[in-house]
């Protein structure tokens, strides 16, 4: 708002040196510095080198340095060079107030050093208000001194007041307000005291005005203010009104025991951040049932385009009047309030009934599976549809679970399961009503059985210790009790087949069965399939019953330990003579302590030594054979020694790990050969007491012996033959235990025995000898000289005193 000022004029009741006094004026006294006066003794010398003074103005101080925004007040502006011209005929220099240059006639000249100015309004250059308001006043374009204007308070000409649209969600946008004394950069709006965006435009004749966005989070009736450094106005009062959402539903009703989905369209969805179901309870008390909200937003906008209620189950903590359900409202809450859409928000919440089915439909489904529909009411809320044969097609009335089971609506739904053996089922559909529906007659028409698995398990004894038939477990589809199986070996050849009986199936599942065979299968690879005319057969599946071996054979005592491979327990096992008969071999019997790769069998007495067979099988009849000797006992019965030589007699020597021969303490060091029983010494055996010493694993067997003197050789008798043209002449001589090869000497007995001729010659028998002495092939032989000879024997150490003498005839 702009003020027109009122000129005053200042009159000077006196002008003094120094300064001037006033009195009855209507403004305040000012002092004023006269122009400087001639000396009164004359105008000073100047020097000729001095400088020129300066003719700039300057200003030394105003006599007020604020003022009103709008001008129009008067200042007294005191200094030096104001003014051009002298004496009486001055005239004022140019004043500007900041950019505004004050009108001639507004400046008074009062002196040369004052001047009386009326101030001009705080205008820009572009003549709109400025929005500085501290400006420099100077004098001739000189000067600089300091000025403040004095801002006024904002003045209102149109208030913003009961504008619509407010809302404490969303605020509002562009509201105008007009006044003055407004200015860019300081006004500020508040709307209810929250600051608003505002946008401020001053015009330099008319009002100017303010664009504000109202902020948001206010509620009700809320006043405006303007407020700048000059002060704050009033600008009326807007009413701020919440939005409420407006909606509809795509359900309308649910089940009090499942959760609900209710898909909500509408308007101001983004402002939702809480929904309830507001119902009554039995005493007829509002209940606020809360119910989950999704926000879906667009993808591309990001603006929510719907909402998502979830309606949960009704707790069991909130009782109804009515055990049939309650119908309640809808209720979308925002920050600012909640909002209802008359009959699209209302919700029946019923407790839901007995299913019934009026019809179920077998139709085509997936592979190995078959695809119904259930026709019938109040199958909101299914849990599950279970089949029952009614025959016993499986054996037990086992039922079976339905998959995929999909609600249409309340009268329409599907399921599927894996393909039914033909026959008649009950089928029994339940939700989450306390009572199931009734059996409901379903006919399968079934598809051929198929196998896809064989699994054989041998007997065995069950926990009941019960024996359980040797078995093939089958997997497969469209299995029933009508069916029969055989099998039989891979390599059975197709003319062979019909040979094979089948064997009654006991299914357990439309995907599972047993057979039972008569007995236990020897290895080799299987093959089964199934028949419902027991004519005409499936595709076969297979298995494989491995093979069993045995390596090793081991006895101790009455325990037989058995090493091999794929031994089970149902395997049983035999042993017998190498020389058993049939009928005498047995059947078997199963292991005692069973390994897979190690198993033994306890015998009812142990084995004597001796060759046996053990055996192993699978099926009692096809028998994996390995042959074991169970040896005598290590022993010693005899020793003989000859020379160097020393031979054992007994048994299992083949078993000796380590052998001795001792003679008193000391080692003989004497080879042993296990294969013929013997040590070698590396001289003859003497004379002495000797100790044989066998082992074999833990057992150990000695044998003492005793070689006695050998009796010393003696001479009995010797006789001389000579020679002749056609035969040997020499000494043939008798004695006792001569060696094989004894040494003898015989001499002149009148030379003595320095003359002895010695000589190893060959005996017979131990008892007689012969030495030759003559060869008559030798043209020098010569005979022995006549007289009386001395034949003496050599005993081992020294050739005996005693000899025997023969005579040399001449």
């Amino acid at each position: 708002m702009r003020s027109t000022s009122t000129k005053t004029t200042l009159r000077m009741a006196a002008v003094f040196t120094g300064f001037a006094l006033s009195a009855g004026l209507a403004g305040p006294a000012f002092a004023a510095a006269p122009a400087a006066a001639p000396s009164a003794f004359g105008a000073a010398v100047a020097s000729a080198d001095a400088p020129a003074p300066s003719t700039d103005a300057k200003i030394t101080r105003l006599s007020t340095t604020t003022g009103p925004q709008a001008g129009g007040n008067k200042v007294v502006v005191f200094g030096t060079n104001l003014t051009t011209g002298s004496g009486d005929d001055l005239a004022a220099k140019a004043v500007t107030f900041g950019d505004v240059a004050v009108a001639a006639d507004a400046v008074k000249v009062l002196s040369a050093t004052a001047l009386e100015v009326t101030v001009p309004a705080a205008v820009s250059a572009d003549g709109k208000d400025a929005a500085k308001l501290a400006v420099l006043v100077k004098v001739g374009g000189k000067g600089d001194f300091k000025y403040n204007y004095t801002q006024a308070a904002p003045t209102i000409s149109e208030e913003a007041a009961d504008e619509d649209g407010f809302s404490p969600d969303y605020g509002s946008l562009a509201s105008t307000i007009k006044g003055e004394g407004f200015e860019p950069g300081t006004t500020k709006v508040l709307v209810g005291g929250k600051p608003a965006k505002a946008t401020v435009t001053v015009v330099k004749s008319g009002d100017d005005s303010i664009l504000f966005d109202a902020p948001a989070g206010l509620t009700g009736i809320q006043d405006v203010l303007v407020t700048t450094k000059g002060g704050t106005a009033y600008a009326g009062f807007v009413d701020y009104e919440a939005v409420a959402p407006a909606f509809t539903t795509d359900v309308s009703s649910g089940l009090t025991t499942l959760a609900t989905t209710v898909t909500v369209k509408g308007t101001a969805l983004d402002l939702v951040t809480t929904a309830t179901l507001n119902i009554k309870d039995k005493d007829d008390k509002d209940v606020k049932v809360p119910v989950a909200v999704k926000k879906n937003v667009d993808a591309t906008t990001k603006k929510v385009t719907s909402l998502t209620l979830t309606v949960p189950k009704l707790a069991a903590t909130i009782k109804l009047k009515d055990a049939t359900g309650v119908t309640g409202d809808l209720v979308l809450n925002t920050k600012y309030g909640s909002s209802t859409s008359g009959d699209d928000s209302k919700f029946e919440w019923d407790a839901p009934e007995q299913a019934t089915v009026s019809k179920i439909e077998q139709a085509a489904g997936a592979t190995g599976k078959t695809k119904f529909t259930v026709t019938g009411e109040h199958l909101t809320g299914l849990v599950s549809i279970t089949l029952t044969p009614r025959t016993g097609v499986l054996g037990k009335t086992t039922p079976v679970t339905a998959s995929l089971v999909k609600v249409a609506s309340d009268t329409s739904a599907t399921f599927e399961i894996p393909t039914l053996a033909a026959g008649s089922y009950d089928a029994v559909v339940k939700t989450t009503a306390a009572t199931d529906s009734d059996k409901f007659e379903v006919v399968s028409a079934g598809l051929p059985a198929t196998l896809t698995k064989a699994t054989y398990t041998e007997t065995t004894v069950g926990a009941d210790k019960k024996p359980v038939p040797a078995r093939v477990t089958l997997g497969g589809t469209n299995l029933s009790n009508s069916l029969t199986a055989r099998v039989y070996l891979a390599s059975t050849s197709a003319d062979d087949l019909a040979d094979v009986e089948g064997v009654a199936v006991k299914a357990t599942a439309v995907g599972a069965a047993t057979i039972d065979l008569a007995g236990n299968l020897p290895a080799g690879d299987y093959k089964v399939d199934v028949s419902i005319d027991g004519k005409t057969w499936g595709t076969a599946t297979t298995f494989k019953i491995a093979a069993q071996t045995l390596t090793k054979v081991t006895v101790a005592d009455k325990l037989v330990t058995f090493e091999g491979t794929n031994f089970t327990k149902a395997t049983v096992a035999r042993v017998f003579g190498s020389d058993a008969t049939d009928d005498e071999k047995g059947a078997g019997a199963v292991f005692t302590t069973f390994g897979a790769a190690k198993s033994t069998l306890t015998l009812s007495e142990a084995l004597t030594p001796g060759d046996y067979t053990a055996e192993v099988s699978l099926d009692g009849k096809t028998w994996v054979a390995k042959d074991f000797t169970i040896a005598k006992p290590l022993a010693v019965s005899d020793v003989a020694y000859d020379g160097k030589v020393v031979t054992l007699t007994g048994d299992s020597f083949d078993t000796v790990t380590a052998a001795t021969l001792f003679k008193g303490t000391t080692d003989t060091k004497a080879a042993w050969d296990k294969a013929k029983g013997t040590f070698t010494l590396g001289a003859d055996i003497t004379a002495g007491t000797y100790k044989v010493t066998l082992k074999a694993g833990t057992t150990v067997v000695t044998k003492e012996f005793t070689v006695a003197a050998a009796p010393a050789p003696a001479l009995e008798t010797a006789d001389y033959t000579p020679g002749s043209a056609d035969a040997d002449g020499g000494i043939s001589f008798t004695g006792t235990d001569l060696p094989a090869n004894v040494k003898v000497r015989y001499y002149l007995k009148s030379d003595g025995a320095a003359k002895a001729v010695e000589t190893t010659v060959a005996t017979q028998d131990g008892t007689d000898g012969w030495i030759k002495t003559y060869d008559y092939t030798d043209a020098d032989a010569k005979d022995l000289a006549s007289g009386v000879y001395v034949l003496q024997v050599w005993d081992g150490a020294k050739y005996a005193e005693a000899g025997v003498e023969f005579t040399v005839s001449a």
